[in-house]
């Protein structure tokens, strides 16, 4: 049998668990998006337009052509621009610019053709990111039409385009933006179960002192651990003898003797609510919302307490 101690210090930390996960989550989040921020140089790699096995990655670049796609930014309106690069392997890959190609020349506009074996290639730094399926439709649509071949096989140029493009923008990969937000997300949530808690505390305090000094306490104390307690666990709620112990929002203890009307209804404190409450009003006037009908399947219960607390009112 649970004490009433016990069941007290249960009600004070129904969010505990939640609270320590979320804060968990959100401490882990944090520290991978500060990680994530941090350069590293241990991590710069050599750029394979097929493979990743960094975040961070380098390469010698020739010279450029294009740009064969331009895009902007819809918060920053910054503007980018999709060039083909051409490294000092002659490997082609798709590089991601601002509008400044960071003294990359561009083919056709910076130099001629016959001028590329004068070139020295510029080492350039940036970031890794993934091809999606809409960026490599536009950049096949874009090539097909400076080839002017609508014919061209979209594979094989998907293929000569790769699974990842070279990004050497000032627009950074969104991963550590996006934990930041989520780090965000978990932590209002964890301090809003911080300040139910701090408030459901409160309103155990404030109704065990009240009883203390009614003189009812220890009569709910030896009521609750006697054997004719009904509990409804799903409904948060306890029939005790002479008693309505609640638990489904802080805690209410309600001596039927002063229960003036009891129905079920939507509508709490002239709001109308999802979910069905049972109301009890009492003689001196307070209302109480208790065992908040949450599921379909727990209707039946609903029902039956409901019959229970009108059938043992005084």
């Amino acid at each position: 049998m649970e004490t009433f101690e016990k069941k007290i210090k249960k009600i004070k930390r129904s969010n505990l668990f939640s609270i320590i996960v979320l804060s968990i989550i959100a401490i882990v989040l944090l520290i991978m998006a500060i990680i994530e921020i941090i350069p590293n140089e241990q991590k710069i790699v050599k750029y394979n337009k097929n493979s990743r096995t960094s975040r961070y990655v380098t390469s010698n670049i020739l010279y450029l052509m294009g740009p064969i796609l331009k895009s902007t930014n819809t918060s920053s309106q910054e503007k980018y621009n999709y060039y083909i690069a051409t490294d000092e392997n002659n490997e082609i890959f798709i590089i991601k610019f601002n509008e400044d190609t960071k003294g990359i020349p561009v083919l056709g506009i910076d130099i001629k053709e016959e001028e590329i074996e004068n070139i020295n290639p510029i080492q350039i730094n940036g970031t890794i990111l993934d091809i999606s399926a809409t960026l490599n439709e536009a950049i096949v649509k874009s090539i097909k039409s400076v080839l002017k071949n609508d014919d061209e096989s979209t594979g094989i140029l998907s293929e000569f385009i790769g699974n990842y493009y070279f990004n050497a923008s000032n627009d950074k990969d969104d991963t550590a933006k996006n934990m930041f937000i989520a780090m965000g997300i978990f932590a209002l949530i964890d301090v809003y179960y911080i300040l139910l808690t701090i408030k459901i505390n409160k309103n155990v305090d404030n109704t065990i002192n009240t009883l203390s000094k009614e003189g009812k306490l220890e009569d709910i104390k030896n009521e609750y651990e006697s054997d004719k307690l009904i509990e409804y666990k799903k409904l948060k709620v306890n029939i005790l003898p002479k008693y309505i112990f609640s638990y489904s929002y802080g805690l209410a203890i309600i001596p039927f003797s002063e229960i003036k009307n009891v129905y079920a209804t939507k509508k709490t404190n002239e709001r109308t609510s999802k979910y069905k409450y049972i109301t009890i009003e009492t003689n001196n006037g307070s209302v109480y919302y208790i065992a908040p009908l949450t599921k379909k399947n727990q209707k039946g219960i609903f029902d039956e307490l409901l019959q229970k607390i009108k059938s043992m009112q005084k």
